[in-house]
C-alpha cells in the first residue's frame, strides 16, 4: 500500500504552521503542543526539514525553526523525499530502480503501466506547494493563533 507516513504529515503540519506565521521562530515544543504530536518525533522531523534546506533552524533561548524559502517554492514532494527518500511504488520504478532491480522486467506486462502511475503520482506530489495549501487552512490552532493575533 502506498501511503504518507506520520514523520511526512507531521512535516506537511510543521511546514504548514511556519508558513500561517510568516518568518516567526517558533519552537518543535509549541508546534506538537498546538497540534497534539509527539515532541521527540516532530523535533526530529524538523530537523531532517533543515538538513533538506526547507527549514531553517535557529539555536537558542530565542531560537526555533522557520520557512527557508517562500511557501511557493516547497512542494510536497519536496517534503516527501526529505522525509522518505524518493518514492518508488515499485522495484521498477523511482531513482533507484529500473530494469536492473527488476527479475521480470522483460517480460512485465504492466511495467509501462506502473512507470506511468509512479511518474503521475510524482507530478501531482510536485504540483502542490504549501502557498496553495496554507490558502484553505482552517485547522483549531490557527483559529487559535488568529484569536490572540499571532498570525499576520
Amino acid at each position: 500500500m502506498l501511503s504518507i507516513t506520520r514523520r511526512v504529515d507531521y512535516a506537511m503540519v510543521a511546514i504548514g504552521h511556519l508558513c500561517i506565521v510568516r518568518g516567526d521562530l517558533v519552537s518543535s515544543r509549541e508546534i506538537a503542543a498546538l497540534y497534539t504530536m509527539p515532541p521527540g518525533l516532530l523535533s526530529n522531523v524538523l530537523k531532517d526539514l533543515s538538513r533538506a534546506g526547507l527549514v531553517r533552524s535557529v539555536r537558542g533561548t530565542k531560537g526555533g525553526y522557520q520557512l527557508a524559502m517562500e511557501p511557493a517554492e516547497i512542494t510536497a514532494r519536496a517534503v516527501f523525499e526529505a522525509l522518505q527518500g524518493p518514492l518508488q511504488i515499485a522495484k521498477c520504478t523511482g531513482e533507484v530502480g529500473g530494469q536492473a532491480s527488476c527479475q521480470t522486467w522483460s517480460c512485465c506486462p504492466v511495467k509501462h503501466a506502473v512507470g506511468q502511475m509512479h511518474e503521475r503520482i510524482w507530478a501531482v506530489l510536485e504540483d502542490i506547494n504549501f502557498a496553495d495549501i496554507v490558502k484553505h487552512a482552517d485547522a483549531p490552532a490557527l483559529r487559535k493563533l488568529e484569536e490572540e493575533e499571532i498570525v499576520r
